[in-house]
């Protein structure tokens, strides 16, 4: 019999369209999930954070979307912080889980998350166990929001106030001091207000337009930098060096990035650099750039790799060595530090690494030895690992406005929301040391950067001032 060679041909097409479509209607979603045990590491009261955390990967090792549920733990050791609940995910991708051990006595804890999901192959649930130890004595039987101890924290109903100094100024947003001059310079509306506290009255305010936000001044106190979120450029004001003359303004123009419109705050480095971060027009959401600034030669360059939220503010310690990064308006609490010495950047981002609380301040020790981050769930401390050794205060019930390191002490002074109180602390610790008292009460903020309760200090740290409803209080501390 003879085959005809196109008679062999058909059939092999025929034969690979049937094995395609078999293997069409095999497309499957497949749930995974990696590691399936969390090992958290030993808390040890009194000498470690009370709060661990760990991670595990939910995938769709399949060729169609898969939807996929974690549940929660069933005790309350264990919390899941990112990730929770129903996602729907891609073939090929992967749903990030975060989950905190926050345990509130010793013993040792073990519990699991159901991952259920609906998978077409394999198997629809899967489980992730989890297993943690504390040893010790808990120092507070009552956990803050993230599990760090909560020291005692005096809250005084509204008291008389310390000997402060009021200066009027209703429109104020940021401050900082020239002791040089011994002129206070805060930024209202358009203008750049001059209250010098050697007469305690106001000289002639500096004009930019805009609407101007954050400034620093220069280490050497000769040049303020001043940021306008209106504006793509960075003004400059070069101050007299006598009791006398005028000021020269200058404005450098800054290439925008997408949707950025201006400048939101600015901080001098110890190289005399500018860090500025960008903004977006008011009220808006989104992702903005960092910059290094030479106010020589206006030449600015984008720093750090990764975009910052809108509302991102920058503190400098007190030697100028270490910048902070403190991103608003995101609920993880991203925050981070520019190393001035090396250029190095750093991001702590997502919920394990920010606070996992809108942040809206910030302070930073010299040498960024420590950071302090206040926030709605309290005070966070952190050290120079970026590791959180410390939690001030209590979710919603005692949480804190402003903070700032002295310059001359070290110690950490923080203003109590709801009060008229600025608590000092030693910065090792953590035991509150002392308190001042202004004649304004904290209102709350809202999670907004400049408010009131805001903190600055002289460079030498012998005057305080605080933004208050309506203006700014300093205190003269020695």
């Amino acid at each position: 019999m003879t085959v005809s060679t196109r008679g062999i041909v058909a059939g092999l097409i025929v034969g690979l369209i049937a094995s395609a479509s078999a293997y069409a209607v095999q497309s499957i979603s497949k749930l995974a999930v990696a590691p399936e045990r969390l090992e958290f590491k030993k808390v040890i009261f009194g000498k470690t954070a009370l709060t661990e955390y760990g991670s595990f990967k939910v995938k769709n090792a399949g060729s169609t979307a898969l939807m996929a549920t974690v549940g929660l733990p069933a005790t309350s050791n264990f919390r899941v912080i990112q990730g929770l609940g129903t996602t729907e995910i891609e073939p090929k991708a992967f749903l990030a889980v975060t989950v905190e051990f926050a345990p509130n006595a010793p013993g040792t804890f073990y519990d699991s998350i159901l991952v259920s999901s609906d998978a077409t192959g394999g198997y629809p649930l899967k489980t992730v166990d989890l297993h943690g130890s504390a040893i010790g004595v808990k120092v507070s039987p009552t956990p803050t929001a993230t599990g760090t101890p909560t020291p005692t924290v005096t809250v005084t109903p509204t008291a008389t106030p310390t000997n402060v100094t009021t200066i009027d100024a209703p429109n104020r947003t940021d401050m900082v001091y020239d002791s040089q001059r011994q002129v206070l310079y805060i930024t209202s509306g358009s203008q750049v207000l001059r209250y010098s506290t050697s007469s305690n009255l106001f000289l002639s305010p500096v004009s930019l337009g805009g609407t101007l936000i954050g400034l620093d001044l220069s280490p050497d106190q000769n040049v303020l930098a001043v940021a306008d979120e209106t504006v793509m450029s960075l003004d400059l004001v070069y101050l007299p060096t006598a009791d006398s003359g005028d000021v020269t303004v200058v404005k450098l123009p800054i290439s925008a990035g997408t949707d950025e419109v201006g400048l939101f705050d600015v901080a001098f480095g110890s190289d005399s650099m500018v860090y500025a971060s960008g903004a977006l027009p008011a009220g808006w959401s989104g992702w903005s750039w960092l910059r290094k600034i030479d106010p020589n030669t206006g030449n600015a360059t984008i720093i750090g790799g990764e975009q910052v939220t809108n509302y991102t503010i920058l503190r400098a310690s007190g030697d100028r060595h270490v910048v902070g990064i403190c991103q608003g308006d995101i609920s993880d609490g991203r925050w981070g530090a520019i190393d001035v010495d090396t250029g190095a950047v750093d991001f702590r981002d997502w919920y394990v690494e920010g606070t996992s609380w809108y942040n809206y301040e910030m302070a930073v020790a010299n040498g960024g030895q420590q950071f302090a981050l206040p926030t709605y769930g309290g005070l966070f401390i952190y050290d120079d690992t970026y590791t959180k050794i410390y939690t001030l205060g209590q979710y919603a019930t005692v949480f804190f406005d402003g903070v700032a390191y002295s310059p001359a002490t070290g110690q950490l002074y923080a203003t109590l929301d709801g009060s008229n109180a600025i608590n000092i602390y030693d910065p090792v610790t953590f035991e509150q040391i002392g308190a001042l008292y202004t004649g304004e009460v904290f209102p709350d903020n809202g999670n907004g950067e400049f408010s009131s309760g805001i903190l600055r200090f002289s460079p030498d740290g012998s005057l305080l001032f605080v933004s208050v409803p309506g203006g700014i209080e300093y205190l003269k501390l020695f």
